[in-house]
Parts: C-alpha cells; sequence; structure tokens
C-alpha cells in the first residue's frame, strides 16, 4: 500500500524528463483543487486554532514543490532548461517589487510604469511558453516524448 502510494506520488515530484502540454494542464487543474481544498480547510480551522493555524498552511509547501516541478518538465518539454524560471517567475517579482517600492511621491512614474509593465509581459510570455506552445517533438536534450498523463522517461 505504502510502496502504491509513493509510486503514484513520485511523478509529481520528478524534475527530471518532460510533460506534455495537456499532461501540464491537467496536473495544474488538479494541484488548484487541491489548494483550494486546503486553503479552506486551513482558514476555517485557523478560526479555532488561533496562533497554531499556521502550522494548517504547511501543506502548500509540497503543492508548490510540485508546481516547480511541473513546470520545469514542461519548459524541458520545450527544449528550455529549467533556469526559465528565473525569467518567468523571479524576475518579473523583482521588477513589480521595484515599482512597487518606487510608488513614492518623488519617484518618477514612468520607471513605475515600465518596470510593472516589463514584469507582467514576462509573466505573460512565461505563461504562453509553458502553457501553450507545443513541445518539441520526438527526442531533445532532456529525453523522449512522454506519453500519458505524468508520465516520465
Amino acid at each position: 500500500m505504502e510502496g502504491a502510494l509513493m509510486e503514484r506520488l513520485r511523478p509529481w515530484f520528478d524534475f527530471r524528463g518532460r510533460l506534455s502540454r495537456l499532461g501540464f494542464w491537467r496536473a495544474y487543474l488538479r494541484l488548484t483543487i487541491i489548494s483550494a481544498i486546503v486553503a479552506v480547510v486551513a482558514m476555517i480551522a485557523s478560526m479555532a486554532a488561533g496562533i497554531w493555524a499556521a502550522i494548517l498552511f504547511l501543506p502548500f509547501v509540497p503543492i508548490y514543490v510540485a508546481s516547480i516541478a511541473m513546470t520545469v518538465r514542461r519548459l524541458h518539454d520545450r527544449d528550455r532548461s529549467a533556469w526559465w524560471l528565473v525569467v518567468f517567475y523571479l524576475l518579473p517579482s523583482g521588477l513589480i517589487d521595484a515599482a512597487y517600492q518606487l510608488r513614492d511621491p518623488t519617484a518618477q512614474s514612468l520607471t513605475v510604469l515600465l518596470a510593472t509593465l516589463v514584469g507582467l509581459g514576462l509573466v505573460v510570455w512565461g505563461v504562453i511558453e509553458v502553457g501553450f506552445l507545443r513541445g518539441t517533438p520526438g527526442y531533445n536534450r532532456f529525453g523522449a516524448m512522454e506519453f500519458g498523463p505524468l508520465a516520465t522517461r
């Protein structure tokens, strides 16, 4: 029983191999539903638990790791390195945060607008790249094309 559960969970946390668009969207939908359920249960339970409610939000850690693993495998299907996560996730966050920090009245509003637009543009590019563009047909440097919802090769 324990081994069967681990076998079913392994593809969710595997950073190697490739993941098709369909497999990515299926996994993303499942993670979104799981996240919503965890959030509702944690918020309801936090009303009774008080300060200890932070523990109820710990299931978000494996959900976040699984979402990164799915995105990495999807980037591999596009024949891109996992380093593209920096461009699609960290750089936009930094730009938007910098724009937020520069919001004071003395800052140049054009600089704030430009940083925000560039950050949002990178996010949109990342969503298109990961979620909508076709993967490399056949073999690429990350292996063979995968088959099945979360198959790894």
